[in-house]
C-alpha cells in the first residue's frame, strides 16, 4: 500500500520515502515524478528510527500536517479492519467454546 500511496500523493506533493531496505526506496524514488527524499529507517529500532525520522522532516522543510491526518485516519480504519479480521479467524480456531454455543 505504502508504494502505490507514494505514487499517487507525489502526483501534488515532494514525498519522503522510509523503509528498511534502501534498494527499493531507491527504485520507488527513480519512479516518482516530483521531487522526493528518502531515508533508510527500520522502526524496530526506536529510538533510532525517531531520529531519522526528525531529520527526513528537516531534509524535506517540514510536513504537511493535512496530508499526514488524512494518511494516519485511513491507516487507523483499514489496521482496524485488518486486526478484527485476523482475530476473528484465528480466534474462533483457537478459542472455540465448550459445549452446543458456536460463534
Amino acid at each position: 500500500m505504502g508504494r502505490q500511496v507514494a505514487k499517487m500523493l507525489s502526483k501534488d506533493y515532494d514525498v519522503g520515502l522510509v523503509g528498511r531496505r534502501l534498494n527499493l526506496l531507491e527504485s520507488l524514488k527513480s519512479e516518482i515524478p516530483t521531487k522526493s527524499y528518502i531515508k533508510q529507517i527500520n522502526v524496530t529500532q526506536t529510538e533510532t528510527a525517531i531520529q531519522k525520522l526528525f531529520e527526513l522532516i528537516e531534509e524535506m522543510g517540514g510536513l504537511d500536517l493535512t496530508v499526514l491526518a488524512g494518511l494516519l485516519i485511513v491507516a487507523a480504519i483499514l489496521g482496524d479492519a485488518t486486526n478484527y479480521s485476523v482475530g476473528r479467524w484465528l480466534g474462533l480456531r483457537l478459542f472455540r467454546p465448550k459445549g452446543p454455543h458456536r460463534c
